[in-house]
């Protein structure tokens, strides 16, 4: 993953040149499938050891911090998502739940990709329809809950 026992590290909160204290536990992230087949990230992640904020798990470049799925993985579901007549159609071409798509489709409300520009304006119409109504709050673009906003 590119940290090398020895090599100093940055602390994930601020910045700061620390050194790499042990490794995390081993995690795995989805990431998209190869040739059909589910395609799964295991690694165990270095730990920092900032003077000023303690020790702290460094964050990997393909997945969000805590996040169970690649950033590639995630970008591929919601296009999914998004071209689907239903969200459990989705959800089956995808191999997901359906909580676990709405946690997707609100992350990406919530400015994950790109901060805040990934979604097009002609989205927000299929999103109302797939959630039965309600729109979750956007607050860069001021819309609120509730059915037709």
């Amino acid at each position: 993953m590119g940290w090398q026992w020895g090599q100093s590290a940055k602390c994930p909160e601020c910045g700061r040149a620390c050194s790499i204290h042990d490794c995390a536990p081993e995690r795995t992230w989805r990431h998209l499938d190869t040739m059909q087949f589910a395609t799964l990230i295991r690694a165990r992640t270095p730990r920092s050891d900032c003077p000023e904020h303690g020790v702290k798990t460094m964050q990997v470049p393909w997945a969000e911090p805590q996040g169970r799925f690649t950033l590639l993985f995630e970008r591929f579901a919601v296009e999914v998502l998004l071209a689907s007549a239903s969200v459990s159609q989705a959800c089956e071409l995808l191999g997901i739940g359906w909580e676990t798509a709405h946690e997707m489709m609100g992350r990406r409300w919530n400015g994950v990709w790109n901060g805040g520009n990934w979604m097009p304006s002609n989205t927000w119409g299929w999103m109302r329809r797939a959630l039965g109504g309600t729109v979750l709050h956007h607050a860069a673009d001021g819309f609120g809950a509730g059915a037709g906003s």
